[in-house]
């Protein structure tokens, strides 16, 4: 799902696809889009078209990803798919905890939690808020090492954000 970033041109019109990216599109030539719509991509063929979305809010900037590597046990590398033939390798800092630092013993049982729950994962959802001060974007994280379809990770998933609150693996933490 994406939000119109712009009235149509022709037969074209823009997305926001996340992470400051806008594509240009094909849509629909029935004039139903306008800006700040929410629409959602179908692949047809080798290319991408829109369609008006009845969306639930909480599916706009949720991504399929790949993990790239865990930096520490609040802080993830992973390779995000925007649709569209786009890919971006992100930072993402999970929203909401606080891990200790890897100097911390408790920090490196932290990282390695991470490490292996995710890395036996085929993809991981990724649901992104905001870029935080030092250029890390705040997600929520979602897996399931069997899942091979985005909706059944967000359905039926783990939750990892609270998971390592649970596990005592991280604390809560505010952001400002």
């Amino acid at each position: 799902h994406y939000r119109v970033a712009g009235a149509p041109d022709g037969d074209r019109i823009g997305l926001d696809i996340g992470f400051g990216i806008e594509r240009n599109v094909r849509c629909p030539s029935d004039g139903s889009l306008h800006s700040g719509l929410i629409v959602r991509a179908v692949k047809e063929d080798e290319d991408y078209s829109i369609r008006v979305a009845n969306f639930e809010k909480t599916r706009l900037y949720t991504y399929a990803a790949t993990l790239d590597r865990v930096v520490d046990g609040d802080t993830i590398v992973a390779r995000v798919d925007l649709g569209f033939r786009t890919h971006i390798t992100g930072t993402f800092r999970l929203r909401g905890i606080d891990a200790p630092e890897l100097s911390r013993t408790d920090g490196q049982r932290s990282k390695l939690f991470v490490t292996k729950t995710l890395e036996p994962c085929a993809f991981l959802v990724i649901r992104t808020y905001k870029q935080e001060k030092y250029g890390r974007f705040l997600a929520d994280v979602f897996y399931l090492p069997s899942a091979d379809d985005r909706d059944k990770v967000l359905r039926d998933g783990t939750f990892l954000n609270q998971e390592l609150l649970d596990e005592k693996l991280a604390v809560p933490y505010q952001e400002t």
